[in-house]
């Protein structure tokens, strides 16, 4: 423990010389395992650019643990990606469950496309009326186009760009506007470009705010365009019919974030800067939590969680949370209107949740916590 502490104190105060990494691979066993987070507060400086740096994060004010969940691709979907992730993909008002397909290989790191299953949504809350409806096409929307989002060898003062685009397909019925389950198309095209803008060594914090021994990294910088299009029975959907949901045809997004990726392109921080293109504005931060090199491990966070029958069709929902203490859930609604909460045993392993009277159909979130600290959110369907 000495030894490693010493060794982070060299290394911030420049006593010892750091070596330049270059990004060889892609590890598909980093891939495929949880990781463990630990979100920051905006009361922290971006990662700075240049050569030698040394990024340290291990004292950062914390605000919450998460866990970003990768595991093998077990299904027929996508079958040349190895890996896969639960996502939720956000349209305007609505959140739609998805499965993130990608492929981590010695080439690097692909984007391959999502699965969605069906999922039938009431748009009366945005219409007035009941027979209102959008639904959500059981369908594996591809990217198309240089969907590499590394692409290996990863050095530092280089640069890479890339364009896709993705189609997600929908059925809408909209009486005002004379549309009975007419086909409808959500086109999505993206334009990133990455630039390899500093290399040095970064120090996480390991149980509490202890230092780390120091990782190797390189300072990503990715600028994204995104562009979004929707078509009604093959033409462009009219602003009269978008506004309504505050969506806006041809919307252009903006957005920067910087990365401070390890060997094997392990993600070991993350800043979001919104729409600032000087990279400075911190909108989120996350580091790693799950002290990949050294043998310090920090306070263990919930890692797996199962929350089941989905979709929910009866009133009852199980929650497994293995060894992990969980003492509270707030259910909202995808909008993030909070409908009701449960109190947990923190020291049992499942838990039986009974869902309120009379809940509509839609898509819903659980919020898991433990004694006030925020541990995940689980998606569920109510059909």
């Amino acid at each position: 423990m000495k030894t490693l502490s010493t060794l982070s104190v060299l290394l911030l105060t420049g006593s010892l010389a750091q070596a330049q990494l270059v990004i060889n691979s892609a590890n598909f066993n980093s891939a495929v395992s949880n990781q463990a987070l630990i979100n920051l507060t905006s009361n922290i400086n971006a990662p700075a650019t240049g050569a030698n740096k040394t990024w340290d994060y291990h004292s950062a004010p914390q605000s919450g643990q998460a866990t970003e969940v990768y595991s093998p691709n077990n299904t027929s979907y996508f079958p040349n990606s190895n890996c896969k992730q639960d996502v939720v993909m956000p349209l305007s008002v609505l959140n739609i469950p998805a499965t993130l397909f990608e492929t981590a290989s010695s080439a690097g790191f692909s984007y391959d496309g999502m699965h969605i299953d069906r999922l039938s949504i009431s748009l009366e809350p945005y219409t007035g009326d009941p027979n209102d409806s959008l639904i959500v096409l059981d369908q594996d929307a591809m990217t198309n186009g240089d969907n590499w989002k590394i692409k290996t060898p990863v050095n530092f003062n280089t640069s890479s760009t890339r364009n896709y685009d993705m189609v997600l397909k929908f059925k809408i019925t909209l009486i005002g506007f004379g549309l009975n389950n007419a086909d409808m198309e959500y086109r999505i095209y993206s334009e990133e470009k990455d630039t390899v803008s500093g290399w040095g060594n970064v120090i996480l914090p390991v149980n509490g705010s202890n230092p780390s021994i120091p990782y190797q990294a390189l300072l990503v910088q990715r600028a994204n365009t995104q562009t979004d299009s929707f078509f009604v029975n093959g033409v462009p959907a009219p602003s009269s019919l978008l506004g309504p949901f505050n969506l806006t045809q041809g919307q252009t997004y903006k957005s920067y974030s910087s990365y401070l990726f390890g060997p094997s392109y392990k993600e070991l921080a993350y800043v979001n800067h919104g729409a600032d293109d000087n990279y400075a504005a911190i909108e989120e931060a996350h580091v790693d939590g799950s002290g990949i090199i050294s043998g310090l491990r920090p306070v263990d966070v919930a890692t797996s969680f199962a929350l089941y029958p989905n979709p929910a069709v009866g009133n009852t929902l199980t929650l497994e949370t293995a060894q992990h203490a969980c003492t509270g859930a707030t259910l909202t609604d995808f909008s993030g209107r909070a409908i009701t909460s449960f109190q947990l045993n923190g020291k049992d392993s499942k838990h039986t949740l009974q869902l309120p009277a009379g809940l509509a159909a839609g898509i819903y979130l659980l919020q898991l916590t433990d004694n006030g600290t925020p541990l995940g959110t689980r998606s569920f369907v109510k059909p």
